[in-house]
């Protein structure tokens, strides 16, 4: 097959699957300015309704750099280095590229505008993944399987999220299509986006090293990957255990993260209202269907990489912000158990495919309105 072949069959793909992703989008947004009306009085008031609390921190950072306390609504606080760099720096060239006031808000709806456009770069190269494994249909279906989830419905406009999936999807598919320098490039730079992209890191880092011990690779390509992988989340650790005089930065200011954004209190909080509410039910059959994505994906004998990914991801989220993750790990991290289930629902009669993705996009719209785990406007 040509190349000019395969790029057309790949826009064939593209086109449907996006398309669907930017329906899902717009479908949210119009349940989102239902519950929280826009001023139209002006450009700022049409955007505040869609504006998170991490777009207001990434702002900040990117205007006036780090050293200020994130405070919760709780009245908890942590230090802004828990927001990592590499999202406040792209607000920030943007900025620059595009002559845009360089105040806080200003750069806070730049956020958003990176978000939103990560989340189109994600949805694009999860089909792509999607498609080199389970095929074109499996690929459409699979990527407004995850538009639709109640938590991805709601991912462009979640801080750095968007851009770790673009990044963590983008490192993956580099790795599987045989491209481990620029896989390694990308697994680095996701590891600067939230410490949960530290997974992308220790996949890459895995399947490297497995590898070479393997001698399925050049040893200047793995070593590359590796080093490219591997240093940028190592360097900040050394750059924040300076800053804070301790070695042990890392694990302080994660753990001020955990204990107030997130973190156990606001999980005993979700759990104790679930279990009082409707939604209960919604959650259960979300973590069904993602016990048996996750059974599936190990029938298909799915890359280790993907295995390592989400592991390390659940790790990080439970460590680092256990109240959000079961909104991370539904609509992010654990890719591998969507991929599957994208491929029954492709096997399903139109019919079938558009009853089940339906009732996932309503619930999609509840989820978002309800204020539940994930809908980052509550």
């Amino acid at each position: 097959m040509s190349r000019t072949t395969t790029r057309a069959s790949a826009s064939a793909v593209l086109l449907p699957a996006l398309t669907g992703f930017l329906v899902v989008r717009m479908l949210v947004l119009v349940a989102v300015l239902r519950l929280r009306p826009a001023d139209a009085d002006t450009p700022q008031g049409l955007l505040d309704p869609l504006l998170s609390a991490d777009d207001g921190v990434i702002g900040r950072v990117a205007a006036q750099g780090y050293g200020g306390v994130v405070r919760t609504v709780d009245g908890g606080a942590f230090s802004d280095t828990a927001v990592w760099p590499l999202q406040p720096a792209l607000v920030r060239l943007v900025g620059v590229l595009t002559g845009a006031e360089p105040s806080a808000a200003s750069l806070e709806e730049l956020s958003l505008a990176v978000s939103v456009t990560a989340s189109f770069a994600a949805a694009a190269v999860l089909c792509l993944m999607v498609r080199a494994t389970y095929g074109n249909r499996a690929a459409v279906a699979t990527t407004w399987l995850w538009a639709a989830l109640p938590v991805g419905a709601s991912l462009w406009t979640s801080g750095p999220y968007a851009v770790l999936a673009a990044l963590s999807f983008g490192s993956l598919l580099a790795w599987s299509a045989g491209r481990p320098v620029l896989a390694g490039a990308l697994a680095g730079a996701a590891a600067l986006t939230d410490p949960v992209g530290v997974a992308a890191s220790a996949a890459l880092v895995t399947g490297a090293v497995a590898a070479l011990a393997r001698g399925r690779m050049a040893r200047a390509s793995g070593a590359w990957a590796l080093t490219l992988a591997a240093t940028p989340p190592v360097a900040y650790a050394a750059w924040l255990a300076d800053r804070r005089g301790s070695v042990d930065a890392v694990v302080t200011v994660l753990r001020s993260r955990a204990e107030t954004e997130g973190g156990v209190r606001l999980l005993r909080e979700q759990v104790s209202a679930l279990l009082d509410s409707p939604a209960v039910v919604l959650v259960a059959a979300l973590v069904a269907a993602l016990a048996v994505g996750l059974v599936l994906s190990v029938a298909d004998r799915q890359p280790v990489e993907l295995a390592v990914h989400a592991a390390v991801a659940l790790l990080l989220l439970g460590l680092t912000a256990p109240g959000l993750a079961a909104a991370g790990a539904l609509s992010l991290v654990v890719v591998g158990a969507w991929m599957p289930l994208g491929d029954v629902i492709a096997a399903r009669s139109r019919t079938q495919q558009a009853l089940i993705l339906t009732t996932l996009l309503v619930i999609a719209l509840a989820w978002t309105s309800s204020g539940l785990p994930g809908s980052p406007w509550a």
